[in-house]
């Protein structure tokens, strides 16, 4: 959550008045701010967007592209979206029923000729009903939850929304920036804005003029020429459009023009796909060893042809933190670990070339496959019968061991921005920067329900922080809850994991690039940043000898704790749930 959304200071400076707008706005710049985009990564997808991606996985297994297996885990995911979905539960009923009863597992090698096309054909028929109107009725569902104050659709709709642009081909960052400028910006009443806000996510994609500036050009035309670059010069730029601002053109200098399809106020994704087409180009040059330097900027010319900017496309290098020194130093502490085997520590080593090759790609592509790579080389050790078992069955249990701390610590971080303070037994905790004490004492002020009600009755400025309260302490009151949430979470990375792997495939087999690839590189690069860095502290804090042991108490400490809960679920008394012990939350059952 970020800082100046409390709803008192949305009523007073920007004129945005009902709890329910408020909740819009917060989740809305939640959902999408880069920092906090990983949270929601397997969120981004819904029925529709599953639909039509399930329809061309069909596509690829008629070509033999891609193997009939790929559909197990998408069926699955796409059932869960069905079952959720208020606008189709709401105005497509009987097509929902329908889809539900139709849309079976299909195990895996047992896939026929017939079963595709009878999926093929049901798809085809269902989108052709649902994808006209689907943004409409998403629109239209959001609108009546806010006018009438229902907080858990508005938070599910707002969702459902962000997610409907997204697949569409809008950015999150320009989704972001629209919450900023539209309904940040002005003290005009929510409604005309929220207007504003609806003509422009509904309005059609435009062709964006990329310009990007060359600091020599001598008597390269001809050989920029006869790789596609099409080369002019900055006065002609001027005369060609004369309204945009002359301060972002020099009129002596050459620049390579790229144009990109985007939609009207979407420049970051204009400047991704300019950069990507003229990135093609330089790979090509470069084998031929001529280097045209970093561009570092872009200068985007609207489709309206009426204004300009310049747009800075690498990120600033961040400023290395005392924690990231800490984290260097236990990387080379397990590295020169002689109890640790050699072929582990080899693997350690070259995961990190993996990754830094990745890193240094500027082609989204190759940033994707390297980072892919790095994943395999880390993770793959023969314990699974195949490559994509490995990474679905160690990476989500890695990102569930530590799953209810990240929440617990992440809301600490959310009353800090909005400057709540909490309290457990009269003790202030702290939440500017908060240690893992500090995160036990709030998951025992959120599973005591007098403290609860206590709390949620002081956190009336900030709609959203309050709903985080309610689901989590729902889902930590007891072993069931706990459970679903966990399991939940691991099914969603899983079959996320497994999205990731048909884009790879994609990408080396077939040489098609997903429209979403830079968004499903941050979701990579998550999965992988995280489990690098459980897997060197678990060597530093336990002794392990080599990385397949480590793995597999990695995946055993998830199905443990399973077992655990289901034991629990079982042995309770009729009409209660018994709880649980928190150190299954803050170390699960095999690292206590």
């Amino acid at each position: 959550m970020e800082a100046k959304l409390n709803n008192s200071y949305l009523a007073e400076n920007k004129n945005i008045q009902l709890e329910s707008q408020c909740l819009f706005i917060q989740k809305w710049r939640e959902l999408l701010f880069q920092k906090t985009i990983n949270t929601y990564q397997f969120r981004l997808r819904n029925s529709h967007s599953i639909l039509k991606e399930t329809k061309e996985v069909l596509e690829f297994i008629k070509s033999d592209v891609l193997s009939p297996a790929n559909l197990q885990d998408l069926i699955l995911e796409c059932r869960k979206h069905l079952q959720k979905d208020l606008c189709l539960r709401k105005h497509f009923p009987e097509l929902l029923k329908s889809l539900l009863k139709e849309l079976k597992v299909i195990r895996k090698n047992e896939t026929t000729k017939s079963d595709i096309l009878k999926l093929e054909y049901r798809l085809n028929y269902a989108l052709k009903i649902i994808s006209g109107s689907y943004l409409d009725k998403i629109i239209n569902e959001l609108e009546y939850s806010i006018s009438n104050s229902e907080f858990a659709n508005v938070e599910i709709l707002t969702e459902f929304l962000s997610t409907e642009l997204i697949n569409t081909g809008w950015s999150a960052r320009s989704l972001h920036r629209l919450g900023n400028v539209l309904f940040l910006n002005s003290k005009v009443a929510f409604e005309e804005k929220w207007q504003r806000f609806i003509s422009i996510i509904k309005s059609n994609p435009g062709l964006f003029h990329c310009y990007y500036k060359l600091n020599e050009f001598n008597d390269q035309y001809t050989l920029l020429e006869s790789v596609g670059m099409t080369v002019v010069k900055g006065e002609d730029i001027l005369i060609s459009f004369p309204n945009i601002n002359d301060n972002h053109i020099d009129k002596d200098a050459f620049y390579i023009e790229e144009k990109a399809a985007a939609f009207n106020e979407d420049l970051h994704t204009a400047a991704e796909k300019s950069r990507n087409q003229l990135s093609e180009k330089q790979s090509i040059l470069a084998y031929y060893k001529v280097d045209l330097g970093a561009f570092n900027n872009v200068i985007l010319v609207f489709p309206s042809e009426e204004k300009s900017v310049n747009y800075e496309i690498l990120k600033k290098e961040l400023p290395l933190e005392n924690s990231q020194l800490e984290n260097i130093n236990t990387i080379r502490s397990v590295l020169a670990n002689e109890s640790i085997d050699i072929k582990s520590r080899q693997r350690l080593m070259n995961f990190f070339r993996q990754y830094n090759l990745s890193v240094e790609s500027l082609s989204t592509e190759t940033k994707f496959t390297n980072l892919w790579s790095a994943l395999e080389s880390l993770l793959i050790t023969g314990h699974h019968e195949s490559n994509i078992e490995h990474i679905k069955k160690i990476v989500p249990s890695a990102v569930c061991s530590e799953y209810f701390q990240r929440l617990l610590l992440n809301f600490l971080n959310d009353c800090y921005r909005a400057g709540i303070t909490v309290k457990y037994n009269g003790e202030i905790i702290n939440t500017s920067s908060p240690t893992i004490e500090d995160i036990e004492k709030v998951y025992f002020l959120l599973t005591d329900e007098v403290s609860v009600e206590i709390f949620k009755s002081e956190v009336n400025d900030y709609t959203l922080l309050k709903q985080r309260i309610i689901e989590l302490s729902h889902d930590l009151s007891n072993s069931e809850t706990f459970k679903e949430s966990i399991s939940n979470h691991f099914n969603n990375l899983t079959w996320h994991i497994q999205r990731l792997y048909r884009v790879r495939n994609n990408l080396v087999h077939a040489a098609r690039t997903e429209k979403d690839i830079s968004f499903l590189i941050e979701h990579l690069h998550f999965y992988l940043r995280y489990t690098i860095e459980l897997i060197i502290n678990k060597f530093k804090d336990f002794q392990f000898n080599s990385l397949g042991e480590l793995f597999m108490t990695i995946e055993d400490n998830y199905y443990s704790l399973i077992a655990v809960l289901e034991d629990n679920i079982r042995n309770s008394p009729k009409g209660q749930i018994i709880s649980y012990d928190s150190e299954l939350i803050f170390k699960g059952p095999i690292f206590i």
